[in-house]
């Protein structure tokens, strides 16, 4: 939502979580692409979002990322006991984030603060 603010173009919480779980790059791109935020973008920008607007959001996104992440990586209640047991029954765990190696680190920083590594 902040990205699209700072390019003029506000969008709801609504469409901004429409496509949520994708790659942020494809995330952004769909967004460009729904028919209020397209017509929005043409209004405020006098033409329509191009692949260089777009790459030029998804830069401007991984900043406003690591700014805001820490205050959400809270782990989810149970997560530490649930590792806990997967790890007596001798499984190994892994973690991906979908995030910019600098964005992922955060996440990873912040979940070994609060006792949690993959192994």
């Amino acid at each position: 939502m902040e990205v699209f603010a700072r390019n003029g173009v506000p969008i709801t919480s609504a469409q901004a979580r429409g496509p949520m779980g994708i790659y942020k790059l494809d995330h952004i791109r769909a967004l460009a692409s729904l028919p209020d935020v397209a017509e929005r973008w043409r209004q405020a920008h006098g033409s329509d979002c191009t692949e260089a607007d777009v790459l030029a959001m998804y830069r401007q996104l991984v900043p406003i990322q690591e700014s805001v992440l820490p205050r959400y990586c809270d782990l989810i209640p149970g997560t530490l006991e649930a590792m806990a047991e997967i790890r007596a029954r001798g499984y190994k765990v892994g973690s991906t984030t979908g995030y910019p190696r600098s964005v992922g680190d955060i996440a990873a920083g912040s979940a070994r603060e609060q006792g949690y590594e993959p192994t």
